[in-house]
């Protein structure tokens, strides 16, 4: 449903499409499908390229980050000559699909950057995923939602029988399934994370220690970025886009019961 969504905001005309949600909810996962399962029906022939932009902090990291994933030679000189030697690269690729992943640190000090590429190469896209809009004139907005309880509950028991093979929970265990997905608010980072603890912990462990889920809620593998191996890393990434005053108004917010 989402990838067919996003490609009928291509279809429609859109040349920037940013893919939104808060942390853990699959987002860079589904841009990469995208690109592999749908962009070739939209471009034809035409080339996807994917950019990480996950360890830039400002415009000259971005820049540089793209022009390596594009293979753009940068000059070394004037940021606004590296500017224009990827905008030229575009413009000659004609139509393509470029994957900016993990913007919205970038938003304030490099979303003109974007704009000034889709001037410079009016046959490119982008696909960008972020926890912040660029508000760019004519971006369009799909916002990932967290899955509904029935997807919620299959992707648990997926992973699990990934580790235990013979994993196969009674009417009981099902019951305590459901309540953990519903716990974790159905995003599928943390569910992925909690159905890693199976091998260690019954259904019903695990469901008793949800309570101490930022501890328990940490994967043991060591391929994924810090902020994704952990539920507390994913929130401290959302955390640290706040600003000062911002993350003082939450910070008074959590005096009152329930949230």
């Amino acid at each position: 449903e989402s990838l067919d969504a996003l490609a009928s905001l291509f279809s429609a005309g859109a040349r920037l499409v940013t893919l939104t949600g808060p942390g853990g909810m699959g987002k860079t996962l589904l841009a990469r499908v995208f690109a592999e399962q749908k962009a070739p029906e939209l471009l034809g022939d035409a080339s996807s390229w994917f950019c990480d932009l996950q360890a830039a902090r400002g415009r000259d990291d971005m820049l540089r980050a793209v022009a390596e994933d594009l293979g753009v030679s940068m000059s070394g000189g004037a940021a606004a000559d590296d500017l224009s030697a990827v905008a030229e690269e575009l413009a000659g690729r004609g139509p393509c699909l470029i994957l900016l992943d993990n913007f919205e640190q970038l938003v304030d000090s490099a979303a003109d950057v974007v704009q000034s590429w889709l001037t410079a190469a009016p046959q490119a896209r982008f696909l960008v995923t972020s926890q912040a809009l660029l508000g760019l004139p004519g971006e369009r907005v799909y916002e990932l939602a967290p899955l509904d309880e029935e997807s919620a509950v299959a992707l648990f028991l997926e992973r699990a029988r990934e580790l235990r093979y013979d994993f196969a929970p009674d009417e009981q265990g099902m019951d305590d399934i459901a309540t953990v997905v519903r716990e974790l608010d159905r995003i599928p980072l943390a569910i992925e994370l909690a159905a890693s603890r199976i091998r260690m912990l019954s259904t019903r462990q695990l469901r008793e220690r949800l309570s101490s889920r930022f501890e328990l809620l940490r994967s043991s593998g060591g391929a994924s970025s810090d902020r994704s191996r952990t539920l507390r890393g994913a929130i401290e990434w959302s955390w640290q886009l706040l600003s000062v005053e911002e993350k003082h108004v939450l910070a008074q917010t959590t005096i009152f019961c329930g949230g």
